[in-house]
């Protein structure tokens, strides 16, 4: 799974009034009907594109547009089975950010404190450098249809050189994030998708969101894993950094709950939105805990992550200062969701500020 870079294709065509500044204190309620005719018109500009998916849109906790464009191969709804990708990665860093506030473990607590013996390169990676992508580990080990089980997945990992000095520069790593899900199950004692389920998404209502708890309810879910998995079981591959299951009804709600602070609590929502790495020199951008923190001139603080495939991609995004949750889902390239989701927002948040 991989975070992409956003794409300028044919943004000419998908362009929509800039929104205006945000004025500190919470901007009123939008309805449906005042913002629908102006994100219709940027969603039929995106589906002329070339756009297929789903996207999803609240402000202030209630949602004010979902509409989806089904392609040849998929019927896009809000409950249709989706390949969340890299953005899997946010929630690892939710856990882990709650696991630390709890005093189950520190930033600071290193592999070698978890794990027993490993590699002496790698003994003294903490959790806070895979967290952040500062670790030096690679982008991947293998190829995600490859099934490995954890351990295996852990002999790779510790025989795998590494790019650099742990803590040295940023560098983006799913390998990173499958070994954060290790160390959730060897703190926990559970695996990491009961305990997911078990203590954030089941008591929060999100019943339709993991790895394999999830991989058997439909026809579509399995078409999905099929591909995303290659019909295997989920692999530490994908563990904790990608492939879960989720609907587009399971994100919004998740984004929403989450900055909320009603996920993992203020604290640990708090902990994991700090812009703790640059993303590369001179990036706009940092990488909290399993997310990215950005601040633009005209709409200022937003927290995203997005994710790509060969076949999927999606991004969700949350503008802290608007109280507007966007998530987008699509099957296809010629107009990526992180092009859907800036098209959107910019038709939204010019609404939210007319008279």
């Amino acid at each position: 799974m991989t975070r992409f870079a956003c794409l300028a294709l044919g943004l000419s065509l998908l362009a929509v009034p800039p929104a205006a500044s945000a004025q500190p204190g919470e901007p009123p309620a939008m309805s449906q009907e005042q913002v629908q005719p102006r994100l219709d018109v940027a969603f039929d500009r995106l589906v002329e594109a070339g756009f297929t998916g789903f996207v999803m849109i609240a402000h202030q906790g209630q949602t004010v547009y979902a509409r989806g464009e089904d392609s040849a191969e998929m019927e896009f709804g809000p409950d249709t089975p989706i390949d969340i990708l890299s953005m899997s990665k946010s929630f690892t860093g939710m856990v882990l950010a709650r696991l630390i506030e709890d005093g189950q473990l520190t930033p600071d607590t290193n592999l070698a404190d978890l794990f027993g013996p490993v590699p002496a390169d790698k003994a003294d990676i903490t959790v806070h450098q895979m967290l952040t992508h500062s670790a030096g580990l690679p982008h991947a080990l293998g190829e995600d249809t490859e099934y490995l089980d954890r351990d295996a997945y852990l002999a790779r990992a510790w025989e795998t050189p590494l790019l650099f000095e742990p803590g040295a520069r940023y560098e983006y790593s799913n390998v990173g994030y499958s070994l954060l899900a290790a160390v959730v199950e060897v703190i926990t004692g559970e695996d990491y998708d009961t305990y997911l389920r078990r203590n954030f998404l089941e008591p929060a209502g999100l019943t339709h969101t993991g790895y394999e708890s999830q991989c058997c309810d439909s026809l579509a879910a399995e078409a999905v894993t099929a591909t995303s998995w290659g019909g295997n079981r989920a692999s530490w591959h994908l563990i904790g950094n990608g492939g879960m299951l989720s609907t587009p009804s399971d994100m919004l709600a998740w984004v929403l709950a989450y900055e909320r602070g009603e996920l993992a609590g203020p604290a640990a929502t708090e902990r994991a939105h700090q812009p703790y790495q640059r993303e590369g020199e001179n990036a706009p951008s940092h990488y909290g805990y399993g997310l990215v923190v950005e601040d633009l001139p005209d709409l200022g603080r937003v927290y995203w992550h997005n994710g790509g495939s060969r076949a999927f991609n999606g991004h969700w995004r949350y503008y802290a200062d608007h109280d507007v949750a966007i998530f987008v889902t699509s099957d296809q390239w010629d107009v990526d969701p992180d092009s859907a989701e800036r098209a959107l927002a910019r038709a939204l948040l010019a609404a939210e500020t007319a008279d």
